[in-house]
């Protein structure tokens, strides 16, 4: 299953969305977030890159579980659920 969510972000602390080794970046965050949300690894994949300190307010991505028997939890609920585990300067919505 893969759900599609819009996120937002002040990239001030940011070194852009994609992974990168020993920088913090959104979706490094999301990657951490949404493990601890499913259970299991996800699959981020983001509309696109971007550079360090860029801030975003409508940017969308697909997380996708990467295990079969993993917490499903309903879409609409993903919002709320997830934002115990993301930092102040990040957020998902629909």
């Amino acid at each position: 299953m893969k759900y599609f969510a819009k996120i937002r972000f002040v990239g001030t602390d940011f070194s852009g969305f994609q992974v990168q080794p020993n920088k913090r970046t959104v979706q490094g965050e999301l990657n951490r977030a949404t493990e601890s949300l499913f259970g299991c690894p996800c699959k981020i994949t983001g509309c696109s890159r971007t550079d360090s300190g860029v801030h975003a307010n409508e940017f969308c991505i697909t997380i996708e579980p990467q295990k079969d028997d993993f917490n499903k939890i309903p879409a609409d609920k993903i919002p709320k659920a997830i934002a115990i585990y993301l930092p102040p300067d990040l957020s998902l919505y629909y």
